[in-house]
């Protein structure tokens, strides 16, 4: 016993052991189904501990696995459905929400196109966060590549010109492109 009055623990569960020994068959069997259910709860609520952490970000990502590309999702989770798009190896991305759980990150790409992972099913890292220069160097975005595309077009140069036009129009339009929403005008 504890200076305190209080039995110490192992003379309690030595205790109760002895007292377990003398119950019939059925209650012992009743005993061990209680503890398993109660061992079942705490498991079910250390679970629900692991909850989801949504951040809404303004924020760089690139692919990093020079072998892998990532098929983009539906939903954010790894075995959702994929979309039509794919990050390729090297492939920079802007993301504009981050969802966070069991050590996995989901990022939905502010252009529209679906949600990224940064660890593959196995676990490998295969896109993480990076900085504006790193963007840039790596070519910029696929929508930063489309409106340079769309610029280059000289036609498109002429039309934009004669019209009115502005940036953000021609942004939307990029859009539009990478999406693969609309047709580009002729």
């Amino acid at each position: 016993m504890l200076a305190s009055g209080v039995p110490r623990a192992g003379a309690c569960i030595s205790s109760c052991l002895s007292e377990l020994s003398d119950l019939p068959r059925w209650q012992k069997a009743l005993l061990a189904g209680c503890g398993l259910a109660v061992a079942g709860a705490g498991l079910y609520i250390a679970q629900a501990g692991d909850a989801y952490q949504v951040e809404d970000v303004n924020r760089f990502y690139q692919v990093v696995d020079p072998d892998m590309g990532i098929n983009l999702r539906a939903e954010p989770d790894t075995s959702a459905a994929g979309t039509a798009y794919v990050l390729i190896p090297g492939e920079a991305f802007h993301v504009s929400r981050v969802i966070r759980h069991g050590g996995q990150e989901y990022l939905y790409l502010s252009d529209g196109r679906g949600w990224a992972f940064t660890r593959s099913k196995t676990g490998a890292l295969i896109c993480e966060g990076c900085t504006e220069e790193e963007v840039q160097k790596a070519g910029g975005t696929a929508l930063d590549q489309v409106e340079a595309m769309l610029r280059s077009n000289l036609v498109l140069q002429k039309q934009l010109e004669t019209s009115e036009t502005s940036e953000d129009s021609l942004r939307q339009m990029a859009k539009r492109v990478l999406l693969a929403k609309e047709e580009m005008p002729s």
